[in-house]
């Protein structure tokens, strides 16, 4: 059984915004990072971050979403979608 795949509202609305194609790849990328997370993704832990949760980003052509992976509820949760050029890793 896999993880859940949330958006914070920020995210949705981001989301949202980019090119048809851009969710496209996203939404995939994320769904199959979601079913196995410990299999080989394009996903990089975030330096810089809290402690006590990691950050992580994953990237699906010229764009980018960071998230954070919490085990206990099984939840992939998304912070932030963005394009490659003004994408803040947080």
């Amino acid at each position: 059984m896999g993880y859940q795949v949330k958006f914070s509202q920020k995210a949705e609305k981001s989301f949202k915004k980019i090119p048809q194609f851009a969710r496209v790849k996203i939404g995939a990328a994320l769904k199959s990072f979601a079913e196995d997370i410990y299999g080989h993704h394009d996903v990089v832990r975030i330096k810089g971050g809290p402690k006590d949760i990691a950050g992580y980003r994953i990237r699906a052509g010229g764009y980018r979403a960071s998230f954070f992976i919490w085990h206990d509820v099984m939840t992939v949760f998304v912070i932030e979608v963005g394009k490659k050029e003004n994408f803040e890793y947080r």
